[in-house]
């Protein structure tokens, strides 16, 4: 994809594949994310441009992940929280750790396999849904955003 100059939109597990296979890493975290974090734009001026450009600003994003990612050699890196890397651009290329797409409806269906992680993990499920239905349109907002800058300019 890279070489060829396809565009590549990488969530989560996708932006680990996706750093991996450029030359970055992945590893365990050390500490998991599981719920609403904050994240916070590099403060250097081209990664605040193309930050930007991708609508990906500081604040609450939603993360579900054990694992983090280097980004590859050869990245922008974009945004970072206190686990780590959060947003990454190489070329045509973007990968984001958090995940812009959730919502009531897809935070339930993930709990109907992962409830137990979220209990053994000290959470409560019922929390996290009210925290997301707070953060509803903020997120809504910021997802669209995100993606239509994603078809827009990769």
């Amino acid at each position: 994809a890279d070489a060829a100059s396809v565009p590549v939109l990488g969530v989560c597990f996708g932006a680990q594949l996706l750093a991996h296979a450029l030359g970055g890493s992945v590893r365990a975290a050390a500490r998991e994310e599981i719920g609403w974090f904050d994240i916070e734009v590099v403060d250097d001026p081209a990664a605040t441009t193309l930050a930007d450009r991708f609508a990906i600003g500081h604040g609450p994003w939603f993360q579900w992940h054990l694992d983090v990612f280097t980004p590859p050699p050869h990245a922008t890196t974009l945004a970072h929280s206190t686990a780590g890397p959060q947003a990454f651009v190489v070329g045509r290329m973007l990968g984001v750790q958090f995940h812009p797409e959730v919502n009531r409806s897809v935070l339930e269906t993930w709990m109907v396999s992962d409830r137990d992680q979220l209990l053994d993990s000290g959470i409560d499920p019922d929390a996290m849904l009210r925290h997301t239905d707070d953060l509803l349109e903020t997120a809504t907002r910021r997802c669209e955003a995100l993606l239509r800058a994603v078809v827009d300019r990769l």
